[in-house]
């Protein structure tokens, strides 16, 4: 199993595509501007055995966007403070179950080198809800209801 973790400006652009291709293969991202959002984003991770089977991110949200959720879950906690977002963690369906996760975790938190960090994660997303505490997240704030038919929870990392 091998692991990347780069700066997005370092990436050729087929790890961008492949990237992408695993985003959207989770379908709980909107398509349109995502690609200026993974360019823009601070770490991007990569994992797997034969090709890219696991990603995730280090976003840089907006103030706007973070004062949002840090409001829609009634957390009065000060957003500016969480400079990044942990966000587009996805393994491929056929490799689940054997802990690519916790290698995608352990990547992200060498990566944050101690930066405050937030997520959001479906109130339905188990696996996501029992992750994000064993690496130092807590859930704050109440549940709030997402764009879809579905809630969120905002956890925190300091």
């Amino acid at each position: 199993m091998w692991s990347r973790v780069k700066k997005p400006s370092s990436c050729h652009e087929h790890d961008i595509n492949d990237f992408l291709e695993l985003v959207l293969e989770g379908g709980e991202v909107v398509s349109a501007g995502l690609r200026n959002r993974v360019i823009a984003a601070d770490t991007l991770v990569f994992i797997g055995n034969t090709g890219v089977e696991g990603i995730a991110a280090l976003k840089k949200p907006n103030l706007a966007y973070k004062k949002k959720v840090f409001s829609n879950a009634s957390y009065a906690n000060d957003s500016e403070r969480y400079d990044l977002e942990l966000g587009w963690l996805y393994v491929s369906q056929s490799l689940r179950g054997q802990g690519l996760s916790h290698k995608l975790m352990m990547c992200i938190m060498k990566a944050l080198q101690g930066r405050c960090c937030y997520a959001t994660t479906r109130t339905d997303n188990f696996q996501m809800q029992k992750l994000l505490p064993q690496y130092g997240f807590r859930k704050v704030g109440k549940s709030y209801k997402g764009n879809g038919e579905y809630f969120l929870d905002l956890f925190v990392s300091t």
